[in-house]
């Protein structure tokens, strides 16, 4: 019989929150459960324009220990982070102003960060940017809801 000392104890969700810097912000699970994503917000108090930097972390729910960050981002209106039916990638909505908003992809396994957007929004960057969605997905079908045109 094992000494209560030596009993593996669930963790509360109070100590796992106290494990990363600054409030969580936003969870998501993987649809087959085997991820989380949340994001932790900082703000540099010694910097004058008090800039709020997200970090998105990535872990197996069942090791809490397995925390990792995935990337760094230099804003705190972060919202709406999914992940991808297979799980590989996370996207989320930047969100600047009521004017402005940019969508990002992260890759799960690399941390690697890309802009779904461009900066001009021409038909040629529409099209420059549906093709490079196909091209990075080709065995996945992929539906477009378009608003704004």
């Amino acid at each position: 019989m094992r000494s209560p000392a030596s009993v593996r104890r669930p963790r509360s969700v109070d100590s796992f929150w106290s494990m990363h810097a600054g409030p969580v912000a936003a969870v998501v699970f993987s649809p087959d459960g085997g991820q989380i994503a949340f994001t932790t917000q900082r703000t540099d108090r010694d910097n004058p324009d008090r800039t709020a930097r997200t970090t998105l972390h990535v872990m197996d729910p069942g090791r809490p220990e397995s925390a990792r960050a995935l990337a760094t981002f230099e804003s705190g209106g972060w919202v709406g982070w999914r992940f991808s039916p297979d799980g590989r990638h996370l996207a989320a909505i930047e969100y600047k102003s009521a004017n402005e908003s940019h969508v990002w992809i992260v890759d799960v396994a690399t941390g690697k960060v890309t802009a779904a957007h461009k900066k001009r929004r021409r038909r040629v960057e529409f099209l420059d940017f549906m093709n490079d969605i196909v091209a990075a997905h080709p065995d996945t079908i992929i539906h477009v809801v378009l608003d704004n045109l």
